[in-house]
């Protein structure tokens, strides 16, 4: 048994703790009743030298920044089937997993992993790590206390949020091999 525990991260302002600034010259105008707070005339504008949420390139810089954080401060590999997934490979055995959606970490670990992954607490300001209970895009992950821990996840509250309204009939039509649903009227 791996006697993983399964907790969560969650940065504050990912994005403008990326590790590079902007490559390229950005510049906003402030709202004419904002300009007082900035010190600047109707006429100037404001160089902004951090990604920024909305700006098509942040995603990029945060990313380059997670991966650096990942592979060299945590020594941490990702899979080949699925790149966003990294692991910590241990002398006998896993040691953890690090998975995660914009600024939400989600890990499982052994103790020396959970030890080392405080780095990241450490790399970014982030609010509490979540321990064994979360919810995660739309996913309940429950870890009741065990022996034996068992983990739960389910995307029960997230199906009964949901609401379906469907449109038109769907007709299926194939072509040789290939099958798809048409919308009809």
């Amino acid at each position: 048994m791996l006697e993983f525990r399964v907790f969560s991260d969650d940065v504050n302002q990912a994005y403008l703790q990326s590790k590079d600034k902007l490559s390229r010259e950005v510049f906003v105008r402030p709202r004419a009743r904002d300009a007082r707070f900035f010190g600047v005339r109707d006429d100037e504008g404001l160089e902004v030298l951090l990604t920024l949420y909305g700006l098509p390139d942040a995603g990029d810089y945060w990313d380059v920044t997670v991966l650096d954080h990942v592979e060299n401060e945590l020594g941490m590999e990702p899979l080949v089937g699925d790149p966003r997934l990294f692991v910590k490979d241990g002398a006998n055995a896993l040691q953890g997993l690090f998975g995660g959606c914009v600024n939400d970490f989600q890990m499982g670990g052994d103790t020396h992993f959970q030890n080392l992954t405080e780095k990241t607490l450490q790399r970014f300001e982030s609010k509490q790590r979540v321990w064994d209970n979360m919810e995660f895009i739309g996913v309940s992950i429950k870890t009741p206390h065990g022996p034996p821990r068992v983990l739960s996840i389910d995307q029960t509250g997230h199906r009964r949020g949901a609401q379906v309204t469907v449109k038109h009939q769907l007709r299926k039509v194939c072509v040789g091999t290939l099958c798809v649903r048409v919308a009809g009227t």
